[in-house]
């Protein structure tokens, strides 16, 4: 059975039932309180109710709470003919519910039709369960020249409609309350619920109750033990032995276990005290920590302090230097300056071209000087060439003729001596030669650089006179500019 946000009454109603035209009765969180005087109805209206409309079983024990059988339902539609002389009646009785955490409601109840001598002729149950409240959106009756009529069955099927069921049978009607509201999982559940409301429901039950009654009606109101529930209790009975074995392994266990404990708590007391040593002097460290750290931070903030003026000195001077920029730019951008620094420039330039000049003049000099010396001592180099050339040419020309003409054994050997003396003035003609050869590669180095050098003149030539150009303009400029 869920319990969650479970049914709770709200009201309950009557309609020509008992001595009641139309009568609805509120409840607060399930519960209502009833005063009144002895034989006022008080008994017979909730009896009317519980437990009349939650099972439908209408035998006049049920009714009774002494569990008399001299009123029947028909009683206590019509009430006494004395007093209200009626002789046949049709009412209703309904129960209302709603939920605990919502506005949700549904109603169930019993419409009874009866004639006094003959008994219940007819009766019917039915639920409302699409929210709709009886008295309030739905009537048990309609009117009729200022008269209300109760709903015959049919006209009560009517009405409910889709939202409810109408049911003839006491037992289908057991059985849809009990889905509905209670949601136990057998009709027989149900039922000893029921009996159970009606036995403690007994008039001044503390009066006359004894230990042996309470025991009965609590045994009654027992569900009966089924097979399996007798099994498993044989089952239970007789693994007793086991259990005890069982029971005393375990108490040994426990036994062990806990000295073993006892030896682990004084290990974790150990461990406890040393780690909490530890801990101490971690804090100990941390603190000091702290405190250095604290130091660092003023000695941090004053260094911060002190940045920060240095850093507004720096910008000072940086705006110092950006004005002193800007007014030297000023000043670079007036013309007499600049054309004063032009012609410095144009003086210091021809004054390094003048002494360049003077001392390529100079070189140039030095250079005609070595050249002519060198030149002088080619010619007289040529000149003794040409002589021992041709002194070599007349002797080898008189050797060779002597040989064809004396024709003698031993002209071998003179021509050999004399071969070794033409090999001998051979070697010192090609060394001296080798020398000449030289001088004149030196001459031919000597006189390139001479030209380049001239040329280097001529190119210092120009850009001086572009220079003298440049100065005469400049100078008329200023001239200009100081007019």
């Amino acid at each position: 059975m869920n319990r969650s946000n479970s049914w709770h009454l709200n009201r309950a109603g009557l309609l020509d039932y008992w001595y009641y035209d139309e009568e609805y009765f509120d409840f607060s969180h399930g519960r209502m309180l009833i005063r009144g005087q002895n034989g006022s109805g008080k008994s017979v209206t909730m009896q009317s109710f519980i437990p009349l409309l939650l099972d439908g079983k209408k035998s006049p024990e049920r009714l009774d709470p002494f569990n008399s059988r001299a009123r029947k339902l028909e009683d206590y539609l019509l009430g006494e003919y004395e007093i209200n002389g009626k002789e046949a009646g049709l009412g209703y009785l309904f129960l209302e519910f709603k939920k605990k955490d919502e506005d949700i409601y549904a109603s169930i109840g019993m419409g009874i039709k009866a004639k006094r001598g003959v008994g219940v002729t007819d009766s019917w149950y039915f639920i409302l369960n699409d929210n709709r409240r009886i008295g309030i959106d739905v009537f048990l009756y309609d009117e009729a020249e200022g008269e209300k009529i109760a709903l015959s069955r049919k006209r009560l099927e009517n009405v409910l409609g889709s939202g409810g069921k109408v049911l003839t049978g006491q037992k289908e009607y057991a059985a849809e309350v009990n889905k509905l509201l209670f949601g136990y999982d057998s009709i027989e559940d149900f039922e000893e619920m029921v009996d159970l409301i009606v036995n403690i429901r007994t008039p001044k039950l503390s009066r006359d109750m004894k230990p042996s009654t309470v025991y009965d009606i609590m045994q009654n109101s027992l569900p009966g033990l089924s097979e399996d529930d007798l099994r498993q209790l044989s089952d239970t009975i007789e693994n007793l032995d086991s259990l005890q074995t069982k029971l005393n392994v375990i108490k040994d266990s426990y036994q062990g276990a806990s000295r073993l404990k006892n030896d682990y708590d004084r290990y974790n007391k150990f461990m406890l005290y040393e780690k909490m040593k530890k801990y101490l002097d971690i804090k100990g460290a941390l603190e000091d920590n702290k405190k250095e750290v604290k130091k660092l931070e003023k000695k941090l903030e004053e260094g911060e302090k002190v940045y920060e003026k240095l850093q507004n000195e720096a910008e000072a001077l940086d705006s110092e230097e950006e004005t002193l920029k800007i007014k030297q730019e000023q000043l670079r951008e007036k013309e007499e300056y600049k054309l004063a620094k032009d012609l410095a420039n144009i003086r210091m330039e021809k004054a390094e071209s003048e002494q360049k000049k003077a001392k390529l003049e100079q070189k140039k000099d030095d250079k005609d000087r070595a050249l002519m010396d060198l030149t002088n001592e080619s010619r007289s180099l040529k000149d003794e060439i040409y002589i021992i050339e041709k002194k070599i040419d007349d002797i080898i020309g008189e050797a060779s003729e002597l040989c064809k003409d004396l024709k003698l054994y031993h002209h071998v050997e003179m021509m050999e001596k004399v071969m070794g003396m033409e090999v001998i003035n051979l070697s010192h003609m090609m060394k001296e030669a080798k020398e000449l050869k030289h001088s004149i590669e030196k001459i031919k180095n000597l006189l390139a650089k001479l030209e380049e050098l001239e040329g280097k003149r001529d190119a210092k030539e120009k850009d001086k006179d572009h220079q003298l150009k440049e100065k005469a303009f400049y100078d008329s400029q200023l001239g200009q500019t100081q007019l």
